[in-house]
């Protein structure tokens, strides 16, 4: 591996003009940037406390946390974390994963796109992929998601179109506008005390209102109501289904009657739309590698290398391909022997739930399980990828809304 190290300031400009690998950004305490990749794959160059970096394989960058990141183009994945300035990319050519940073500027990101941690604002043109932000100080603003959307704890303002569902749980609202609009259904809880006028659009004519006062179905394409003062703005439009509550939680200790109960046999449903997702995620992922394939082959032969430089370069990128893909494969493998788990776990709390409130004479609040009852066990947190796998089949109508609530839900152990 090749280490090139130069000497910046706390607070340099890193601009990274080329990466066809996959790129990994990290933030550190010393006044100096690090490039990390396969030998004669990586240029670095310093001058003025301007870092310029290239690279055609993979590639682990470590930089000030207070440096300035600009990414003009990246033909692969990008992990990024530590960075508490603002950071602007171009295109990714691939997903975006980013974690305890600054403000954030993309362009256009052509797989998905998740943040968390997130001091600032969030703009976005667009993101091909899912968009999942989770815990963001500041505004969000994305001119267009092809997939589904996930927003949790967005404390600013929100405006956004989504191809596929929507889904927000916020637990302040400090922004002066909250737009979304889905082409699926949408689903948004907010806190019980907030002030707000909402405007609800729902195309199928369905929409399900749970506030403090009770539950209401309405079977209309427009609703509008007045929560407090009505301090914030918040309009929802939706293809399909509008979902709000300004209550605990849609799951607020008891199964509410929006939700058909599941089959009995869900569990091997979802075991095996999970098995086809990740055949056609992988599917997905080889025609990604064989297009950075070509778009590397281009750019090659133009840079006046010779045969054999071109020959060694191309033959690293294959090798490294094949093991980011035997990777990826064996990560979801993984996810999906966890899923499995998991939905066996929550099988086996909603009977122990269901013979607790039968002995309990079927109170209201019979299905919530005490956090000290030592028979049922700590449920895990739901990892990103199972998240998306769920995610994804709700796009490809392979489950129905409803399910994909409830699963998300005995996930999350709220079911």
């Amino acid at each position: 591996m090749d280490k090139i190290t130069v000497a910046t300031s706390s607070a340099p400009e890193v601009i990274i003009e080329q990466a066809y690998g996959n790129l990994t950004l990290r933030g550190w305490d010393r006044e100096e940037v690090t490039a990390t990749a396969q030998p004669n794959n990586l240029k670095l160059e310093e001058q003025n406390d301007v870092v310029r970096l290239s690279c055609s394989s993979d590639c682990t960058v470590r930089m000030p946390h207070d440096a300035n990141l600009r990414i003009d183009a990246a033909h692969a994945a990008v992990r990024a974390k530590y960075l508490h300035d603002q950071i602007t990319m171009g295109s990714v050519y691939g997903h975006l994963a980013l974690k305890d940073v600054s403000g954030i500027q993309v362009e256009t990101v052509h797989g998905n796109f998740s943040a968390k941690q997130v001091s600032g604002d969030v703009q976005v043109g667009k993101v091909n992929g899912n968009l999942t932000l989770r815990s963001v100080q500041g505004a969000c603003q994305v001119e267009l998601v092809n997939g589904n959307l996930d927003l949790r704890d967005v404390d600013g303002g929100i405006r956004t179109v989504a191809n596929g569902n929507a889904r927000l749980r916020l637990s302040k609202l400090l922004g002066s506008e909250y737009n979304i609009k889905a082409d699926g259904n949408l689903h948004c809880r907010i806190p019980q005390e907030a002030s707000a006028a909402l405007k609800l659009t729902s195309r199928s004519e369905s929409i399900r209102l749970r506030l403090p006062e009770g539950t209401q179905a309405v079977k209309e394409r427009d609703c509008e109501l007045t929560l407090g003062d009505g301090d914030v703005g918040i309009k929802l439009s939706a293809g399909g289904a509008v979902y709000f509550s300004a209550f605990e939680s849609w799951e607020d200790g008891q199964e509410d009657e929006t939700y058909a109960p599941l089959p009995e046999d869900f569990g091997d449903q979802i075991a095996e739309q999970v098995e086809a997702q990740i055949e056609m995620q992988m599917e997905m992922m080889n025609q990604q590698l064989n297009e950075q394939f070509e778009r590397l082959s281009t750019t090659i032969s133009s840079s006046g290398m010779t045969e054999e430089e071109m020959e060694r370069i191309m033959e690293q990128w294959r090798v490294r391909s094949e093991q980011a893909s035997e990777q990826t494969q064996a990560k979801m493998r993984r996810a999906q022997v966890k899923l499995e788990r998991k939905l066996k776990a929550a099988k086996r709390k909603k009977e122990m739930q269901a013979r607790a409130a039968s002995r309990r004479g079927r109170k209201r609040r019979a299905w919530t399980v005490g956090v000290g009852t030592p028979s049922t066990p700590a449920q895990e947190p739901v990892s990103e990828e199972e998240r998306l796998m769920i995610l994804q089949m709700l796009e490809q109508k392979k489950i129905t809304p409803d399910e994909a609530e409830h699963l998300l839900a005995a996930l999350e152990g709220q079911a």
